[in-house]
């Protein structure tokens, strides 16, 4: 009672594991039943996580009809229950949602909120649903809509979403991820960055790339002058040559707005790495670079004045991550390099 107006996030996160084994009693309902009136009553509940639980699932979603100002709703069910009913209720202000292995009617509640231009913020994971799913549900709403941030991580990642990215005008922040059984056509996706003109961040995991489309994904970052990207994440595409690496550092020397770089798996080698601190030399913009190379970069082959001049004359790198070989034993370059930041004070973590 004395909260009921403050609280401004509820999160319920409880794992369908402890849910097989779990046996409601009395006191668990009288406690659902205090938490549906604090999100149907409290005028500062704005974000809502509800939780599997098929049991008290649609009693949440219940208590959210009508409200006037929950905006963030994430909903980690196979099932949104009566997510239609909410949306399509005068006083929904949903503008971001999350939302996992949906059914045709859920899609139809997202395809309503993207139509009338509320959502801005989108995210759908999940693999499977139950029953068949209509694609084009939502591919066609997404086409024209005013979406700013999408998420695909599930079966949505086809072709037929690829080619309505195109209309997507106002996309900032994009992730994609290929559902496990289907294969891309990622020349959509390139030619899609390459005149993007909005777009700050941009995430692409696990899709099948060849050498040449990690080449061309490259190019295409660097020759579009209208991407002010802020953040690239690269995740488990392809062990890439020379050209990448060579596109990648091309790319460094020129940008003024990236801040953030994940590579994950993309087969950076140690000339690929001494590259990348040449290139960073010229950067005036990175704060963060992390390097998952599966142990192929060598810090014992990297001569330690390339790295210690990296450091002197790039002013905005904060932090490096590679992920390497550990043995108990510092390299030469390592041992350089902690005693240049030791000395020098610079503000540079590294590991």
């Amino acid at each position: 009672n004395q909260v009921e107006n403050q609280v401004e996030e509820i999160d319920i996160n409880q794992a369908e594991s402890d849910l097989a084994q779990f046996q409601p009693d009395e006191d668990y309902f009288k406690a659902i039943d205090l938490l549906c009136e604090i999100i149907r009553t409290g005028k500062s509940v704005f974000k809502l996580k509800i939780p599997f639980d098929k049991i008290v699932g649609r009693q949440f979603m219940s208590s959210i009809v009508g409200r006037p100002n929950l905006f963030e709703l994430n909903l980690s069910s196979s099932d949104a229950f009566n997510l239609k009913e909410v949306v399509q209720h005068e006083n929904c202000q949903i503008s971001d949602l999350e939302i996992s292995q949906i059914t045709n009617e859920d899609g139809e509640a997202v395809s309503h909120l993207l139509k009338k231009d509320k959502l801005k913020n989108l995210k759908i994971s999940g693999t499977t649903w139950d029953g068949p799913f209509d694609d084009n549900i939502i591919i066609h709403a997404l086409r024209n809509s005013k979406i700013e941030e999408l998420s695909i991580y599930s079966r949505l990642a086809t072709d037929e979403f690829l080619t309505n990215l195109q209309g997507m005008k106002f996309l900032r922040n994009f992730e994609i991820s290929r559902h496990v059984t289907k294969t891309i056509n990622n020349s959509l996706l390139i030619d899609w960055i390459r005149h993007a003109q909005l777009l700050q961040v941009l995430k692409i995991h696990s899709l099948k790339f060849t050498k040449q489309d990690g080449f061309e994904l490259m190019r295409a970052i660097r020759e579009n002058s209208s991407l002010k990207l802020k953040e690239l994440d690269l995740h488990e595409l392809a062990y890439f040559e020379d050209e990448f690496w060579d596109e990648f550092g091309k790319f460094l020397e020129i940008s003024t707005f990236i801040l953030k770089v994940r590579f994950w798996g993309l087969g950076t080698r140690t000339a690929g790495f001494v590259k990348i601190l040449k290139s960073l030399s010229k950067n005036r913009s990175l704060k963060s670079l992390c390097l998952f190379s599966y142990d192929m970069i060598k810090l014992d082959d990297v001569d330690p004045e390339v790295f210690i001049s990296m450091l002197k004359e790039n002013e905005t790198l904060e932090e490096m991550e590679i992920f390497k070989f550990r043995t108990s034993e510092k390299k030469i370059c390592e041992i350089q390099v902690d005693k240049y930041l030791s000395e020098s004070g610079k503000n540079f973590k590294w590991k």
